[in-house]
């Protein structure tokens, strides 16, 4: 049985589990520049329209050319009430990312209770890259927010923070699969890097139809498996030559 997850307020929240447990999400005290969450039913709906107003405005203007005074116009705010909840644009755009890449880790936990054997890999691959490809064409039209967010000093310390901990979570799950097929941890881990960076180069931050995003998962999975079999069929030859070494010898 999977686990249920949900976002709550930009963090992942895990209502049961079953199989190999959740991860926390690894960007919940990362990004910065908000001045306070607020708890009373008006200062939320006052936060949550800055956040869709600056949004709306960085899809259709880009990121780089909001402003705090037109976030708060099209909020329909004073520029002095928007800052009482975030320093500057950025760090607006920051709780939409914050808020995006909670939504990916949420889908990823799900996706990955289960551990990889020989008898299971490819199903599970399967599933991965269809989760995660569906969200990515889901989010399609906040990339240009994700790539601004990415370029800023902190976005790109939070994208190797969420990079890291997927690399993390992929090698609690694919290392079995390795281990039985004789690999060691430093083999694992440059195999699973490898995976990691595939995956990441195939669902390109774009915004796409859905047959193209259809297209992007199929190869994405379909190069994901021709890593894995090839690894999987080195190991055992490599054992045999070396066992044969030691007869001749």
């Amino acid at each position: 049985m999977a686990p249920k997850t949900r976002l709550v307020r930009g963090k992942v929240s895990i209502e049961s589990t079953a199989g190999l447990a959740a991860d926390p999400f690894p960007l919940a005290k990362l990004l910065v520049g908000r001045r306070r969450v607020p708890s009373q039913a008006r200062s939320l709906r006052t936060r949550t329209e800055i956040l869709d107003a600056a949004l709306a405005l960085a899809i259709e203007h880009g990121p780089g050319a909001v402003t705090m005074q037109m976030v708060a116009q099209r909020a329909g705010v004073a520029a002095g009430t928007a800052y009482q909840f975030y320093d500057d644009r950025d760090a607006i755009l920051y709780e939409i990312y914050e808020a995006w890449a909670a939504e990916f880790w949420s889908r990823l936990m799900l996706v990955t209770t289960a551990t990889w054997t020989v008898a299971n890999w490819r199903e599970l691959l399967h599933a991965h890259s269809t989760a995660i490809s569906r969200f990515y064409y889901e989010s399609r039209t906040i990339w240009p927010v994700v790539r601004y967010v990415e370029s800023t000093k902190i976005g790109r310390t939070a994208m190797k923070t969420l990079l890291d901990a997927n690399l993390e979570r992929r090698m609690k799950v694919m290392s079995p699969l390795f281990r039985e097929a004789g690999l060691t941890a430093d083999e694992t881990r440059r195999v699973v890097k490898t995976l990691v960076r595939i995956a990441r180069g195939h669902l390109a931050y774009a915004e796409v139809t859905a047959s193209e995003m259809r297209e992007l998962a199929a190869a994405d999975e379909e190069t994901q498996a021709t890593v894995i079999e090839a690894n999987l069929a080195r190991r055992p030859r490599r054992r045999g030559a070396a066992a044969t070494a030691r007869i001749v010898s």
